[in-house]
């Protein structure tokens, strides 16, 4: 009688177990793709999110100080910024640890 209760115990852990690892995984962060007109509605105004896009990434500064309401030094969220970033004294570097949420698409 224990035999089979235990027999049964492994069966169903082992049932839960596979059924866990075949269940549909959202999305990875950053596969998201964003057209010109999608990213548009990424600007910062009226709380809501902004992003920038930069090289082809696009990049959540919500919430980063210096990009106030969705606007930093003459720029606004919600647009491709590459050739505004790359041409600025510190380039690229600013956005090492910021959250890539995906990619712009042309």
């Amino acid at each position: 009688m224990l035999k089979k209760c235990m027999f049964i115990v492994f069966i169903i852990v082992l049932t839960l177990s596979l059924s866990a690892c075949t269940s549909a995984k959202p999305d990875a962060p950053g596969t998201q793709k964003f057209t010109v007109e999608e990213l548009s509605q990424y600007n910062g105004l009226n709380g809501s999110k902004a992003y920038v896009a930069v090289n082809g990434l696009v990049y959540d500064v919500s919430g980063i100080p210096q990009w106030n309401n969705g606007a930093h030094n003459g720029l606004q969220a919600g647009q491709d910024q590459s050739s505004a970033i790359n041409s600025a004294p510190h380039g690229t570097s600013v956005l090492k640890d910021l959250k890539i949420v995906g990619t712009l698409v042309k």
